[in-house]
């Protein structure tokens, strides 16, 4: 099998497949593994490429240091203050009570009364909020998070309370996030939660990786075809172009790398496939693939988005063209679910000549 990428997604599910007893392949054209979770060193200084920290509750990346016996490598981070900026002056941004936090002067008294809505949803959708399976809030991922946010705990709050967290967490703005994942995050924190790291850096984890596998450094893949043997993988080695075939491929790709693709699900959850789908597309061009499949009568709200039902009807009828987001999910499903789970940043489906799954 070749995996190509050896970032710390690509690395794990090679690693996990060799475990399985699969012969693997790893196909990586920077000149180190670990893609955005590697360390190297200037001077006297080490300093982490992507990824600074871990968190306690990554139950699935615990398990793979475990394995490899790096377990003992994991420290917690001693806990700093933080501090948002608001009318010119800087506000505590963290709080060690509730007391502490109602009696701050960062958000108003009616912003911190509407804060209780935000808990109250999480509690009503809690069966669907598993942090480690995210494809059962499927059918609550409606609205990027700005606007479920807004929505729910109002403007103030957003800005200046929840919008610097998930930005300075996970390097998004809100827009580019989903409500779903805000009340998955928070679950997520809710159940314990400390920042951690890898003595020697967060590239000790992937170094290792890569010492127990078979990477080839330098090798920049450019195509992956299936084949009546399998899947043909072309790629530029330091030799010239070559091409090999595999039992299967597994591919990581940044999203950079991929604008100009057709499809592009950038959540693992199925039910959001034809969403991201449309969302993809001008309104011209729903309209146009909208009628390609008898469908004429469209209406879009104010941010240019279909009701859910016409979207669940759009996804039924273009399934034959752009892929069955089930198997897609049966796939993914497939992957996450191994004794040692990946997480995966971001799945791309490309079109079917050149990435059928």
């Amino acid at each position: 099998m070749v995996v190509v990428g050896a970032g710390i997604a690509g690395l794990s599910c090679a690693w996990r497949l060799q475990q399985a007893g699969h012969d693997v392949e790893v196909l990586e054209r920077e000149k180190t593994p670990g893609g955005r979770m590697r360390s190297e060193r200037r001077g006297e200084y080490l300093l982490d490429r992507g990824a600074q920290f871990i968190a306690s509750g990554y139950r699935n990346l615990h398990q793979i240091a475990d394995s490899l016996g790096l377990g003992h490598r994991i420290e917690n981070i001693a806990c700093t203050r933080n501090a948002i900026l608001r009318d010119g002056k800087l506000r505590a941004g963290d709080y060690d009570s509730l007391g502490e936090f109602l009696r701050s002067d960062l958000l108003s008294t009616r912003a911190k009364a509407r804060l209780p809505r935000l808990l109250f949803e999480i509690f009503r959708h809690r069966r669907r909020l598993d942090p480690l399976c995210p494809e059962k809030a499927a059918d609550i991922d409606r609205d990027d998070m700005a606007s479920y946010l807004r929505r729910v705990v109002g403007e103030e709050a957003l800005e200046y309370l929840l919008a610097p967290a998930f930005s300075s967490t996970f390097d998004s703005d809100p827009e580019e996030l989903s409500g779903a994942f805000a009340l998955l995050a928070i679950r997520f924190l809710a159940g314990g939660f400390r920042l951690q790291c890898f003595q020697g850096g967060g590239g000790l984890l992937t170094r290792t990786l890569a010492d127990r596998l078979s990477v080839r450094i330098g090798w920049e893949a450019s195509a992956v075809e299936t084949e009546a043997g399998g899947a043909r993988v072309r790629y530029l080695a330091p030799s010239g172009e070559q091409s090999v075939i595999a039992d299967d491929a597994v591919v990581e790709r940044r999203r950079e790398e991929l604008e100009d693709d057709l499809i592009r699900v950038t959540s693992i959850m199925p039910g959001v496939f034809a969403t991201n789908f449309i969302r993809n597309m001008d309104r011209a061009m729903v309209e146009a693939f909208a009628g390609s499949v008898g469908i004429t009568d469209l209406s879009f709200d104010d941010q240019g988005r279909l009701s859910r039902e016409q979207n669940a009807d759009l996804q039924r009828r273009l399934a034959p063209m752009v892929g069955d987001v089930n198997a897609i999910a049966r796939a993914v499903e497939y992957v996450i679910t191994q004794p040692i789970d990946l997480n995966i940043e971001e799945i791309v489906i490309r079109p079917r000549k050149s990435l059928p799954l």
